[in-house]
């Protein structure tokens, strides 16, 4: 099996069983023609929408910050676990501030992860920052078609499923 797909499978595999598992007492009590589990599904879909939707606000505020120190701030404040988290967060410091403009701060934040221990996944969003500078920054097109192609490589067995589903 592919990395990543082991990687995605650790990561969200024991959520993804216990949902199924969870959809198929509901149903078994449903069939059985007890309906007390109708009120508990409900609540789960309402829970589900008032954590996304809260996430979603979260996002569109993060969005709106015109200061990008601010902006850093805030993604230095979020809690990451593990060296996965170290390197979103990088990510997404790197990518903000290489919108913003700020080249060298996005390379000081992409150095401060050690990209090659992670997964393929992880690794192709350092590749993926580094092709955003090679292009904004050297202006230097062929490095940044480079870098976008090792990242395409990392994340085939990624995308294969998803283009094949």
């Amino acid at each position: 099996m592919p990395s990543n797909t082991v990687y995605l499978l650790r990561k969200f595999g024991p959520a993804l069983a216990i949902l199924v598992f969870m959809s198929v007492c509901a149903a078994i009590q449903i069939a059985r023609g007890d309906r007390t589990t109708i009120p508990l599904i409900v609540v789960a879909i309402c829970l589900f929408a008032f954590v996304f939707g809260r996430a979603r606000k979260k996002a569109d505020t993060l969005y709106q910050e015109h200061d990008l120190d601010v902006l850093l701030n805030k993604y230095h404040s979020m809690k990451f676990s593990g060296s996965d988290g170290v390197a979103l967060r990088a990510h997404l410091c790197a990518y903000a501030a290489t919108l913003y403009g700020n080249f060298p701060r996005a390379w000081v934040e992409l150095s401060q992860v050690e990209w090659s221990d992670l997964p393929p996944l992880i690794q192709a969003l350092g590749r993926y920052n580094e092709a955003l500078l090679a292009l904004f920054e050297a202006k230097d097109l062929p490095l940044a078609e480079k870098f976008l192609r090792a990242c395409l490589k990392t994340t085939h067995s990624v995308s294969a499923v998803c283009v094949r589903s």
